[in-house]
């Protein structure tokens, strides 16, 4: 939302933050051939920023499909989260990821990789950019 200011003569254009907004990380260069992460930012009434979505598995090449998300606070310190999957599957455990009030940035990246026989993930290869959600 952009709201104008006036002060004398002059007109101020002051960005606010959206209150909702969605997000698609395909077309961008945060993509990645063979990923597809996209959904929505909203901040809930606790002033908490709320991030939803899916992650998509596009082809059939034997890797998984991830994305990385990537918070920056006020405070200057970042926060990561990743989810990852073979097939389709919505972003977090509970209804996706939510973040302090205190959240300046959220950007999200696409990613392939693999499990290894223990059950461990490994990201192969990224998109080279980050794209900001909120």
């Amino acid at each position: 939302m952009t709201a104008l200011a006036g002060a004398g003569l002059g007109l101020a254009v002051l960005q606010v933050p959206a209150q909702a907004a969605g997000w698609d990380l395909n077309g961008t260069g945060a993509g990645v051939v063979g990923a597809h992460a996209y959904g929505n930012a909203s901040r809930r009434g606790d002033d908490r920023v709320q991030i939803t979505g899916t992650i998509k598995d596009t082809e059939e090449d034997g890797k998984l499909a991830i994305v990385e998300l990537r918070a920056t606070y006020a405070e200057g310190s970042p926060r990561y989260e990743r989810d990852a999957t073979g097939s389709s599957k919505a972003l977090g455990s509970t209804g996706g990821y939510n973040f302090a009030p205190t959240v300046r940035t959220i950007s999200g990246r696409e990613c392939l990789g693999h499990k290894t026989a223990s059950g461990a993930l490994v990201v192969d290869r990224c998109a080279a950019e980050w794209y900001r959600i909120w």
